[in-house]
């Protein structure tokens, strides 16, 4: 990670996200946490960009609402908001799990399996609209689409990911989670449900199974786009409550 001395600002490239965008893609962190140096100006932002822009590039940063002076600042250097991220957190305990295993006589959630690689990803390529990629018009809509398929395809290939569940309808799979395992916690990497199955308990079901067979001692972290207002009303009807946000911002820069 570079630090432009005294900037507040460190750059670290990001070789996954530049492999699924083509283009050299970059982490921007600020000083604190919650993004609030106030000393940060758009020409320190600039600065810590200036040496990776010759041959094109693609920068994101996530900073807390509250720090205006950094957010200001980015938006001089060229940075623009794409998404607010809402982040949940539901305290530990086991769910209620569904009635049965099923619904309607369709099985409904189980830990994945090699078998599931490829229709699972075709999941993550037909199911999501907010994600912060979906919501940014300069990337292509078919790139977004397939950066999600991609990553969650790498859960099969120990790449990413500690769990998955996933769910089933009589078409196949339905939806998947995706998690990761820290001390304390499970953490939703990533969740989608089929068109053709939302609104059927599905994504409570996968939740639930998590939390009652994984860790049902340790608590369950999310984010979600605010604009996704049916995964906000999911999330907090299942017991998770707001603790926190953060603007997530893009850059874009063209070859010299």
């Amino acid at each position: 990670m570079q630090d432009v001395a005294g900037s507040g600002v460190s750059v670290a490239h990001d070789a996954w996200m530049s492999g699924m965008l083509g283009v050299p893609s970059y982490c921007v962190k600020l000083a604190t946490e919650d993004g609030s140096a106030c000393s940060l100006c758009a020409q320190d932002v600039q600065a810590a960009l200036h040496p990776h822009m010759a041959g094109g590039m693609f920068a994101y940063v996530k900073v807390a609402p509250q720090a205006v002076g950094s957010i200001h600042a980015l938006e001089g250097a060229g940075f623009r908001l794409v998404d607010t991220n809402v982040a949940f957190t539901r305290p530990a305990g086991a769910m209620v799990p569904p009635s049965g295993s099923d619904l309607n006589g369709i099985r409904f959630a189980r830990p994945a399996s090699p078998d599931d690689a490829e229709a699972v990803a075709h999941v993550a390529r037909t199911s999501f609209r907010y994600s912060r990629f979906h919501l940014d018009p300069a990337i292509p809509q078919a790139v977004a689409c397939e950066l999600k398929a991609v990553w969650a395809g790498n859960y099969f290939c120990g790449k990413r990911g500690d769990a998955m569940v996933v769910c089933e309808d009589a078409d196949g799979i339905a939806g998947f989670l995706q998690l990761l395992v820290t001390p304390g916690a499970l953490v939703i990497d990533l969740i989608a449900v089929a068109e053709r199955a939302r609104r059927s308990g599905r994504a409570s079901a996968m939740i639930a199974f998590a939390l009652h067979n994984m860790e049902p001692r340790a608590e369950m972290r999310v984010g979600t786009q605010v604009v996704n207002t049916a995964s906000m009303r999911l999330y907090e009807g299942l017991g998770f409550r707001v603790s926190g946000a953060q603007y997530v911002m893009h850059y874009h820069a063209e070859k010299e």
